[in-house]
């Protein structure tokens, strides 16, 4: 049975590390201003407790990834300075999961995910990837600043709530959870690809 659309996260999926972690160690490698308490608060020995706080924040306001929209605002400045460098260093930084590869090569699909807009887009660009769309988080220099838009759980379940058939791809098993509760789907498969357990999601019309 064929679904309408392919789709595929991209963090952990596509790729093998998290984007936006990798993107953090990059910007501070780079900066100056706030250097030390940015090292404190995301890569000391006490990152834990600062994620566990941003956790419990994200759940009580629905946010999506509070780190890295705090660790944005902290290094404004050097990103502002230096965005498409950085994005250029976190793009030939990431390493593709050759098994998603050669199963979306030749299809058509989509890109869904609350990673940054920009570094799907250089990344699918390097490796020749041709998402039909890329559907992520927005995070821009506009008239000198940054801007920042974070999509959630709730964006993608959303997304997804208006297509009629869809396989979506994720190594996020919580993520796979939540939808399949919040969609009401039942169908999904499990396989290893790089060492990483993936999940599709799969949704048919039956009609």
């Amino acid at each position: 049975m064929k679904a309408d659309m392919y789709i595929t996260d991209f963090d952990g999926t596509v790729i093998l590390e998290n984007s936006s972690r990798v993107f953090e160690k990059i910007i501070l490698k780079h900066s100056h201003k706030n250097r030390y308490l940015t090292y404190l608060m995301f890569f000391s020995k006490f990152e834990k407790y600062f994620d566990y706080l941003f956790h419990l924040i994200s759940n009580m306001t629905s946010k999506t990834d509070l780190r890295l929209q705090i660790f944005l605002i902290l290094q404004q400045e050097i990103i502002k300075k230096e965005y498409s460098t950085i994005i250029d260093e976190v793009t030939h930084s990431l390493n593709i999961n050759k098994k998603v590869y050669l199963k979306i090569k030749k299809k058509e699909f989509a890109i869904l995910s609350n990673g940054l807009y920009p570094i799907i887009k250089k990344f699918s660009k390097y490796h020749k990837l041709n998402p039909k769309c890329i559907i992520a988080s927005k995070g821009a220099i506009q008239n000198g600043r940054l801007v920042i838009n974070l999509r959630s759980l709730k964006d993608k379940t959303k997304y997804l709530q208006d297509i009629r058939s869809f396989i979506y791809l994720s190594d996020n098993h919580k993520e796979i959870t939540d939808m399949m509760s919040a969609l009401n789907i039942t169908n999904v498969k499990a396989f290893n690809a790089e060492g990483i357990t993936l999940y599709e999601l799969q949704k048919f019309d039956y009609l």
